[in-house]
């Protein structure tokens, strides 16, 4: 790789040789809003919609998926990357307390349809 080539570690996401017009679009990239085939978000967001309108507090999307050991962080970024929505809804979760119901958004689908339809590996809106 170059040097003038982005970096698949770090943050850049634009080459140093792109116009001004792609380095301050790669500078909007939201990394919570990727999602790459079979990956924890991408399990995690079936599950949401397998669920559909009844919704999922992190935890129980995690125990569905056995996804235990930081799930929750990867639901976090379903959040902040706009492919679930919180509701006002809450349930009990297994430590007993009080979790946010979150549901499958507009987002979401448009991600799953993009895997099931095309051999893509890695969806970005």
């Amino acid at each position: 790789m170059s040097r003038d080539e982005p970096s698949l570690f770090g943050g850049e996401h634009a080459r140093r040789s792109d116009p001004s017009t792609s380095q301050r679009a790669a500078a909007d990239v939201d990394p919570n809003a990727v999602i790459t085939r079979d990956s924890q978000k991408h399990v995690l967001l079936r599950e949401y919609a397998v669920a559909g309108g009844y919704g999922l507090t992190a935890d129980e999307a995690c125990l569905r998926t056995g996804l235990t050991r930081g799930g929750w962080k990867r639901v976090s970024d379903l959040l902040s990357g706009g492919f679930v929505l919180a509701t006002d809804r809450e349930r009990e979760t297994t430590a007993g307390k009080a979790g946010r119901v979150l549901v499958i958004a507009t987002r979401g689908w448009v991600a799953l349809r993009a895997f099931e339809e095309t051999d893509v590996r890695t969806y970005r809106p």
